[in-house]
């Protein structure tokens, strides 16, 4: 709860964030149904249970140097080639790049993201030296401003299964990532118990890139398909897209029959 006495799941908005909203994560539908019980100010929910937190890092700060910035994301990166054991090849190092910048990158969201960098520049520039010359500093600079403007407030986090993301820097280890029905991001929550009964206390959202897109509920993409993004008269839709293919229809999910 809040100073003020509010439950958890009530944003205080006397208390000013560091973090912008994360807007791209599609972890789930926006539409659900929440039971608040008034007596005891609690909220059920319905969701699944994704992930239990095995180690926090530093948090990214807002007045960190372009040089701090960058330095963090190469820890780690060397952190996820060693303990990550669930996400492998190409699809570790795009699922890491992808949550540097909670999913508002170009190559995912080319017509929406108000981020103009690309997986193959954060790439080259998590692989420059501060050596560089004028011409890969300003490159330096350029991608450490992006991920200053998505991270700041956040921590990375591992998963005991494996997984990797960002969350909120009060997080700690034990908190689970879960995925709620009617939220687009999964949520950081920390088991408690509130009069011999089993709670959760809501830390924030988070960012885990196996969860998106409804992952966490209907499984995988299809081998083969490639999400987009799906301009519909200027409102960013998702978008599936194969060889001969692109749908809003999920291939994961049967059509009803005729």
């Amino acid at each position: 709860t809040s100073a003020f006495k509010m439950p958890s799941w009530v944003p205080n908005l006397s208390f000013p964030s560091a973090s912008i909203p994360i807007m791209t994560s599609w972890a789930s539908s926006s539409k659900a149904v929440f039971v608040h019980q008034q007596e005891n100010k609690s909220l059920t929910i319905q969701g699944v249970q994704m992930a239990t937190i095995s180690q926090v890092t530093t948090p990214i700060r807002a007045s960190f140097t372009d040089s701090e910035i960058l330095e963090h994301c190469r820890r780690w990166k060397q952190l996820v080639r060693r303990r990550s054991s669930n996400v492998e090849g190409d699809r570790l190092l795009e699922a890491f790049l992808s949550t540097l910048f909670t999913g508002d990158i170009k190559d995912k969201l080319p017509s929406f993201t108000g981020n103009p960098i690309s997986f193959e520049d954060c790439e080259k520039a998590l692989d420059l030296l501060e050596g560089s010359g004028e011409d890969e500093r300003a490159e330096l600079s350029r991608v450490a401003v992006e991920v200053r403007r998505c991270l700041a407030g956040r921590s990375f986090f591992l998963s005991e299964e494996g997984l990797f993301g960002v969350c909120p820097e009060f997080s700690r280890r034990g908190d689970r990532v879960a995925v709620v029905l009617g939220l687009v991001t999964p949520l950081i929550l920390r088991p408690i118990i509130v009069e011999s009964m089993n709670r959760f206390l809501v830390i924030g959202e988070s960012y885990m890139e196996e969860l998106m897109s409804n992952q966490g509920f209907l499984g995988p993409i299809p081998e083969g398909w490639e999400i987009h993004s799906v301009d519909i008269g200027g409102i960013a839709y998702v978008g599936y897209a194969n060889a001969d293919t692109m749908t809003q229809q999920d291939p994961r999910v049967p059509l009803p029959p005729d």
